[in-house]
């Protein structure tokens, strides 16, 4: 039996460059400037209760203007895809996260962390209102389920991370 797990978001990055979205090697994303390696972390928990790692075999491919990075182990399989958005003021992907489970499993935490050697991408501006107005004091606290845009933070430049449903960003 597969269970399925889909979660949809949109990168938007505002520059007045035009960028495009390449993978190098199996995981290292790279939007203009910016380069970071998305990186996936699951735990499931096993009989007895204990909490272990599953371990991922990870490769990229582009077909069609679409790009994926696969995240692949025995336990489940795991494709995020960038689609490319034009309907936006700026270059804009649609990220989809597709989860297939193989086995049952109890999972424990499942996440993907955006990892830069050069800097750190930090969590700027958190909420539609701080974004909007650029002032950290309109911050809101991130939680799940809540806040459907954050703004990232990295030397190089700056980009949107917008949940989906907002602004019609699954379109």
């Amino acid at each position: 039996m597969r269970y399925r797990i889909i979660i949809s978001l949109l990168i938007a990055v505002f520059s007045s460059q035009i960028y495009g979205i390449n993978v190098r090697g199996q995981n290292q994303v790279q939007i203009g400037e910016i380069a970071f390696n998305l990186n996936l972390y699951a735990t499931t928990r096993i009989e007895g209760g204990s909490v272990v790692a599953l371990n991922f075999d990870t490769s990229a491919s582009t077909v069609d203007g679409i790009t994926s990075i696969i995240y692949s182990s025995p336990q489940m399989d795991v494709n995020v895809s960038f689609s490319p958005r034009k309907q936006y003021e700026a270059p804009a992907w649609l990220v989809s996260v597709n989860a297939s489970c193989k086995e049952e499993l109890y999972l424990y935490d499942v996440f993907l962390s955006m990892d830069s050697a050069d800097a750190p991408i930090i969590a700027d501006l958190k909420g539609i209102e701080a974004i909007n107005s650029g002032d950290f004091a309109d911050n809101v606290n991130i939680i799940p389920y809540r806040d459907k845009a954050v703004e990232y933070a990295h030397p190089n430049g700056k980009l949107w991370i917008v949940a989906s449903g907002y602004d019609e960003c699954g379109t």
